[in-house]
């Protein structure tokens, strides 16, 4: 990543990605996809889902009470 408004560290992160070999090019590509799998696997955001809605629930139920 670069600096946000450092257009010098941009242009340096830039320089250096287009360095690269095709074949590192590759390497990091098939990396990245692999911990994007990973990440948003379909178990896993369902789970995340799972806990925002029970979250969400629970909150109303609790403000529920609060006006008893």
């Amino acid at each position: 990543m670069f600096r946000p408004g450092n257009a010098e560290d941009f242009i340096a992160k830039v320089e250096h990605v287009l360095a690269l070999s095709k074949e590192k090019l590759m390497d990091i590509s098939i990396e990245l996809k692999e911990k994007t799998r990973k990440r948003f696997n379909a178990e896993r955001i369902k789970d995340c889902l799972s806990e925002v809605f029970l979250f969400l629930v629970e909150s109303r139920e609790y403000e529920g009470m609060l006006y008893y």
